[in-house]
């Protein structure tokens, strides 16, 4: 059993919490920039709820952990999110046009960029749980860092009983 301290540590708290997300179907990773800087880590995930609206209005249904870098430091706030994306099932047709995961991250670069600025939307493939360590190291390394979890329906057998 670790001491209290220990089991407290960054580093166990990072683990524990990356491993807890790895569970969940991510199929995307991203690191969210913005054009112009945010006052606080509230207004990114604001921008970030905004953009999945915006997301839902052309067809892309979405669910998002997602951390807030930098702040205090010399470092401009930016996000890192694990993402699920996919097409709702009304794009069907627009599903066969553009087909498969490339078109659906190409679409949510785009979305995102002609609102705040850079994005890196990168599919995962099979390493969700390297993206989860990335990803939850910010929640503990200071700063202004905040997680933010966006459930839906369907996410139960994910989520702690």
């Amino acid at each position: 059993m670790l001491a209290t301290s220990e089991a407290f540590s960054p580093w166990n708290l990072t683990r524990e919490w990356a491993e807890w997300l790895a569970r969940f179907p991510w199929t995307h990773f991203e690191t969210l920039t913005f054009k112009e800087p945010r006052p606080s880590a509230r207004s990114c995930l604001g921008c970030l709820r905004a953009h999945r609206r915006r997301l839902s209005r052309v067809g892309v249904e979405s669910r998002f952990f997602a951390v807030v870098e930098g702040g205090r430091s010399s470092t401009r706030m930016h996000v890192h999110a694990l993402s699920h994306l996919g097409w709702s099932r009304d794009r069907a047709p627009a599903r066969a046009l553009l087909s498969g995961q490339q078109a659906i991250h190409r679409t949510a670069w785009r979305v995102w960029h002609d609102h705040y600025g850079r994005a890196r939307i990168s599919p995962l493939g099979s390493d969700a749980v390297g993206a989860s360590y990335y990803v939850a190291k910010y929640m503990f390394k200071g700063g202004d860092s905040t997680g933010i979890f966006l459930p839906d329906d369907g996410w139960s057998p994910y989520l702690p009983a």
